[in-house]
């Protein structure tokens, strides 16, 4: 059997659930990097980024996560 828990997000902050130095990828980045990030760290996903020329800083732009296949019997 397995166990399904759910989580109110509402009452969550991404702080609660991300580690303090968070490590982002450019939208341009290469993929090999991407691949090298995956292999060095277990983080589920990395924020992707991209520099916005009105505000002058990095923005969200979208998420890279990890594809884990498990076997349910």
């Amino acid at each position: 059997m397995r166990c399904i828990f759910r989580i109110n997000t509402e009452l969550c902050r991404a702080s609660d659930v991300m580690s303090a130095k968070v490590e982002t990828i450019h939208s341009q980045e290469k993929i090999a990097k991407l691949a090298k990030m995956l292999l060095k760290t277990k983080y589920s996903g990395f924020p992707v980024v991209k520099y916005d020329e009105e505000t002058k800083t990095e923005v969200a732009y979208g998420l890279i996560t990890r594809f884990i296949r498990s076997s349910v019997y």
